[in-house]
């Protein structure tokens, strides 16, 4: 019996032994298999599992669920390693993909979330904030390209405020929307220049202000990156108000530093088609530039009698076929060397009938008459003199002979023939005032509105009398009716005078009362000079004669 016992006992122990052994080893129906410590039935402690679809865990265990610190080999060949919580990545952990991207940082419920790194294949690095999965909150992703953005991000995009170091030397700093600049942010180019204002999805769009290192200035207003209107101010002082078809090109107004303002098309910020360019002291240039020149079309100089008007051709001075006297004088036709030369027409005022000298010139003198005029005379040339009718108010005929010898003997023609226009204006304006204005009186009623009571004193009504009693003076007389109204006083009316001496001043269309200079109401003849209309103050009435 005791050596029945001996034998068996080792038989035992093994079956012991094996039984042991195979409960550490489970194959599933689906084909994973699981070697490690159990409990209860279920992988528990550490273990690792064989998946049939090619993955692999090794690591900890808690009641069948991935738990505590593990790593997975997955079929497609990511590895992560790392804090598990329920089959769930959880807490700090590291993914390498078999794309070359490395991921180590915080997940929760499987994903990345909370402080993180990743590294992709291309080069690329974020380092920053995870939620879910998805670039959340503040991060910085430095690429391979050398381009770097620093700032908020939403929905795995840069979204919000946030700056991006160009790889170029551009630095962008703002709002962000899906990855590009959107709403109020400043760029400062590699070159030094500064764009600041608004954008829309990475153009400039709306207001803003361009600052260049040259010292120009630029407040833009844009439309989906394209520009639209702005005011240039030059480092020089020039200063360029415009619609603008790119940074250099437009058409609008260029106020030059000296006082010289360009209206017309521009290109490389320089006149460039068409535009008129009007000096300091009221000069034009007209026509069609090219590159800052005038190519075609005319220009005004001072020259050696006036002011010239210059016919230009293919940027060349093709002719000069006016000249206009600074007294008020004018010649239209051939010129050479600033000195009427060939065929042409002098008269005074510009355009006017009054005194026309048409013929042939030779170095500024006239050699051939072929008509002139003064007023309605006929005026003749003989041994280089010009003989001119002149006609007196008084009826009395005096023959003027003027020297042509050169076309400076013009200056002293438009100084008597000027003389005589003065003249003759002041005797008509006499014989008007004597015949219908001096010794005369003027009178009529003045109605106001609503809108002039509170104006005029609260006046309802008044009665004008203008009595001129010389030939620069004159009565001014005003009687009326005004009311007063207030919370204590009952509406009452009251009578108003108004008596002063007053100078006035006949322009030969109205008469002011005042002097020459004086603004304020005007008096016009009316009704075959037998009355006045007064305009002023919004009201207008007429004063009959007495």
């Amino acid at each position: 019996m005791k050596k029945y016992i001996l034998f068996l006992l080792p038989l035992f122990l093994g079956l012991l032994v094996s039984n042991d052994i195979e409960a550490k080893k489970k194959k599933y129906p689906n084909g994973d298999r699981y070697e490690g410590e159990w409990k209860d039935g279920v992988p528990n402690g550490n273990g690792k599992m064989t998946y049939a679809s090619g993955g692999i865990y090794i690591g900890n265990w808690l009641s069948g669920n991935k738990h505590g610190e593990g790593k997975m080999t997955y079929a497609n060949g990511d590895c992560y390693e790392g804090n598990w919580s329920y089959n769930n990545k959880q807490g700090n952990g590291k993914m390498t993909y078999t794309s070359g991207d490395i991921y180590i940082g915080n997940w929760a419920s499987d994903n990345k979330h909370g402080n993180g790194k990743t590294t992709y294949a291309n080069g690329d690095c974020y380092e920053g904030n995870w939620n879910l999965g998805k670039r959340k909150g503040i991060g910085t992703m430095t690429y391979a390209n050398g381009n770097c953005y620093k700032g908020n991000w939403e929905d795995g995009h840069y979204d919000g405020n946030g700056i991006m170091k160009y790889a170029n030397g551009d630095v962008y700093e703002g709002e962000w929307k899906l990855e590009k600049p959107s709403g109020i942010g400043k760029m400062a180019y590699a070159n030094g220049d500064i764009y600041e204002g608004s954008w829309r999805m990475g153009v400039r769009d709306g207001n803003g202000t361009v600052t260049y290192t040259n010292g120009d200035s630029f407040e833009c207003n844009y439309s989906n990156g394209i520009l639209v209107s702005g005011i240039l101010s030059r480092n020089n002082g020039d200063q360029y108000t415009a619609k603008w078809f790119d940074y250099k090109s437009g058409k609008g107004t260029i106020k030059y530093k000296n006082g010289d303002v360009y209206v017309g098309d521009f290109k490389a910020l320089l006149p460039d088609g068409e535009g008129k360019l009007t000096d300091e002291d009221g000069l034009e240039k007209n026509g069609k530039w090219e590159k800052g020149i005038l190519k075609d079309g005319k220009e005004e100089r001072k020259g050696l009698y006036g002011i010239y008007t210059w016919n230009i051709k293919e940027g060349e001075v093709n002719d000069a076929n006016i000249i206009t006297l600074e007294n008020g004088g004018i010649y239209k036709g051939e010129i050479q060397n600033d000195l009427p030369s060939g065929h042409g027409t002098f008269s005074i005022p510009p355009g006017s009938e009054l005194l026309s000298l048409d013929g042939y010139w030779e170095d500024g003198k006239i050699v051939k008459l072929e008509r002139g005029k003064f007023m309605s005379n006929i005026v003749t040339l003989k041994n280089g003199m010009l003989s001119i009718p002149i006609e007196y108010s008084n009826g009395k005929t005096e023959i003027k002979s003027f020297a042509c010898s050169s076309f400076e003997s013009i200056t002293e023609l438009l100084s008597n023939v000027t003389t005589y226009i003065s003249r003759k204006e002041q005797e008509e304006k006499l014989v008007f005032t004597k015949k219908y204005i001096q010794g005369k009186t003027f009178n009529g009623e003045v109605f106001f509105n609503t809108e002039l009571q509170m104006i005029f004193g609260n006046l309802l009504k008044c009665y004008l009398t203008i009595r001129f009693v010389s030939e620069n003076t004159c009565s001014f007389e005003m009687e009326g009716e005004a009311f007063s109204n207030d919370f204590v006083v009952q509406e009452m009316a009251r009578k108003i005078t108004k008596k002063e001496i007053m100078r006035y001043y006949y322009t030969g269309e109205y008469i002011q009362l005042g002097d020459e200079n004086a603004e304020g109401d005007r008096y016009f003849f009316i009704n075959n000079n037998t009355a006045l209309k007064w305009e002023g103050a919004g009201l207008s009435t007429i004063l009959k004669r007495k």
